[in-house]
Formats: C-alpha cells, structure tokens, sequence
C-alpha cells in the first residue's frame, strides 16, 4: 500500500510539473504575442499619421515628377498588418474595426488621388474595389484576396482597394450604392463594371480596359 502510494504520489508530482510546464509555455507565448500584436498596433498607429503627412504632400505632385512612394505601396503593408490582427486576435473588436474604418478611409483618399493623378497627367492605370466579409458568410473571399495580391504585385498599373461590405462607412455606403453593390460576396467593382463570384486572375485581366 505504501509503495502504491509513493507511485501515485510521484505520478502526481510528475503529472503537475508537467503542467505547471505547459500553462508557463502557453502563457509565455501568449505574452509574447500580445506584446507583438501591440507592437504592430502602435507601428499602424504610426503609419496612418506618415500616410495622412504623405497624402497631403502628394497632392501637391506635378505630372514631371515621380511618385514612386504613392501611398499605395504602404496602404498594402498596412493591409496586411491588419489581416495579421485579424487573423490571430489578441485585441477587441472594436479596436479592429476602428483601424479598418481608418485603413477604409485612407483608401478612399489614395484612389482619389490617383484618379486626379490618371486624368491630368494621363497615367494608365486601372482600378478595383473588392468587396469582402469575414464573417463566414463568404467561401470564395479568400481564394479571391489572394488572386488579387497575385494581380497587384504582378501588375504595377493596377490598384486594388479592399472593403470590408459589413462594415458601417458613409464613403463605403456610398460607393455601394453608387455601384448596387448586393451582399452576393465577392463582389468587384473592374474599372467601373460590377461582378460577382471568385474570378481568376485571367478572368480579371480581361475585364480590366485597355
């Protein structure tokens, strides 16, 4: 009985380090990603204010000088920081949807630039607006968000602007009535001629104008 005891005991104590182990490691870690998450938070804190700077500098671009740090290049890491948030939580919902009105907003704000920009200085370029939701009542926005950065990294003339449909924006609101958008997602808006479904980047490529 005594030996059994000792067993059980020494099970006990083996069973109990190990996690004691576990929970240390699990709650290091979660620390870990908290803090980077806090990170990334204060980092597009930062980049919303160098964009807003940015967007305002810009607009005062003539059509000889290059513009190669178009706030579109950011706007695309900023995006997929927010993708990140996301993705592996650790902060409310509210702070995310906060930032993705911000993210929302300065969109908006880079595509009227850049159609000022493709009248007066008679620049090629072609715009998309995707629509999309996460809240799992959409199979295909994945598949498409990844043909989409697919086709803005290959195509330099094209811009890709990303909307979340869900969320209350009054510029948003006002480009889906403008469109008739319908919550029959994704829905793409191809330089101004609406679909909706997954489409492949071939697909996209032809509806883009000439």
């Amino acid at each position: 009985m005594e030996i059994n005891l000792k067993k059980y005991l020494a099970v006990f104590i083996i069973t109990g380090a190990i996690f004691a182990t576990a929970f240390y490691a699990s709650t290091f870690f979660y620390n870990q990603r908290i803090k980077e998450i806090k990170k990334i938070e204060n980092k597009i804190a930062l980049d919303f204010l160098a964009l807003e700077i940015e967007a305002d500098l810009l607009s005062e671009v003539s059509c000889e000088e290059e513009y190669a740090s178009l706030t579109t290049n950011n706007l695309k890491e900023l995006g997929d920081r927010l993708v990140y948030l996301e993705e592996h939580g650790g902060t409310d919902k509210q702070t995310i949807r906060d930032l993705k009105i911000q993210y929302s907003l300065f969109e908006l704000k880079d595509y009227l630039f850049l159609k000022r920009l493709n009248s007066n200085c008679e620049e090629k370029l072609n715009f998309i607006f995707y629509f999309y939701s996460n809240t799992g009542d959409c199979a295909e926005c994945v598949r498409q968000g990844y043909v989409l950065g697919k086709i803005r990294e290959e195509n330099p003339s094209v811009r890709v602007y990303s909307f979340d449909y869900n969320i209350d924006v009054p510029g948003i609101n006002t480009l889906k009535r403008f469109y008739g958008i319908k919550a029959e997602l994704p829905a793409l808006v191809v330089d101004r001629r609406v679909i909706y479904g997954f489409h492949d980047e071939d697909a996209l490529l032809k509806f883009l104008l000439p």
